[in-house]
C-alpha cells in the first residue's frame, strides 16, 4: 500500500498500530518506520517526498488523551509532528469496543 501512496496519493494517511490499546511509544515506532518506507519508495520512483502530505487517524486511549486538556494536546500532536505527521483526524468521541450505542447499532 505504501508504494501504491508514493505513486499516486497526495495524502497517506496511517492508523498507527494493528492493535487496539497499542501504547503510544509502539505507535510513534510503526508510523516513523512506514513514513521512512514511504519516503524510501518517493525516491525511487523519482518523486519528492515532501509533496505527499502525511496524516494519522488517532483513536483509541491516545486519542482520548487528547481531549483532557491543552498540555496533553499539545504534547500529543508534537510527538507525531516531530517523525513528520502534518495533519490529524481524532476519533471523536473517543471510540471505545464496549460503547453501548456502537453495539446497539451495528
Amino acid at each position: 500500500m505504501l508504494k501504491l501512496a508514493a505513486k499516486y496519493a497526495d495524502t497517506w494517511n496511517s492508523f498507527g498500530d494493528e492493535e487496539w490499546g497499542a501504547p503510544p511509544e509502539r505507535v510513534v515506532k510503526n508510523t516513523r518506520r512506514r513514513n521512512k518506507l514511504l519516503d524510501e519508495y518517493c525516491r525511487k520512483i523519482c518523486r519528492d517526498p515532501t509533496t505527499l502530505r502525511r496524516s494519522l487517524l488517532m483513536f483509541g486511549a491516545e486519542a482520548a488523551t487528547v481531549f483532557r486538556s491543552t498540555k496533553d494536546f499539545e504534547e500529543v500532536v508534537a510527538r507525531y509532528r516531530e517523525i513528520g505527521i502534518t495533519e490529524f483526524i481524532f476519533f471523536y468521541p473517543p471510540y471505545r469496543r464496549t460503547d453501548p450505542y456502537l453495539q446497539k447499532n451495528s
